[in-house]
């Protein structure tokens, strides 16, 4: 597959990404606390969800560092390696990380907890994926 610089696949998801957050507004939920993780597991969801189009699209250079020319030059076995690593690291901490969310409301822990915990999982992962090379 030859790469294309295109950013329209990373404006089509940031724009649902914000009406997916927005339409959250309109839900009928009173509960601060289970709207919080709500909203957090949409995050979390989201991220994943651009790793995963990141994998299939092989445009590694949305965000990972890596300059469209480099990404070009790498070819297409090598994008969806290096993209791949990075989907499935995002998608292993958005399953425990959402898993927690819901078992910490039905354990009625505190919700700012959830967001430190959820913070550092993600930041955490992030910082996972620098050690990745094309």
């Amino acid at each position: 597959m030859e790469l294309r610089k295109s950013y329209k696949e990373l404006i089509i998801w940031l724009i649902s990404f914000l009406a997916v957050f927005l339409l959250c507004a309109f839900l009928p939920i009173k509960n601060g606390d289970l709207l919080l993780r709500i909203l957090m597991n949409i995050i979390i969801i989201g991220v994943v969800a651009l790793t995963y189009l990141i994998y299939k699209t092989e445009n590694i250079y949305w965000y990972t560092g890596i300059n469209y020319e480099d990404a070009a030059e790498a070819g297409s076995i090598r994008r969806k390696e290096y993209a791949k690593k990075h989907y499935v690291l995002f998608r292993n901490a958005g399953i425990i990380l959402c898993l927690y969310t819901v078992i910490s409301y039905m354990l009625h822990i505190y919700s700012w907890i959830d967001v430190i915990v959820v913070c550092i999982g993600v930041c955490v992962t992030a910082i996972r994926t620098m050690k990745i090379e094309l």
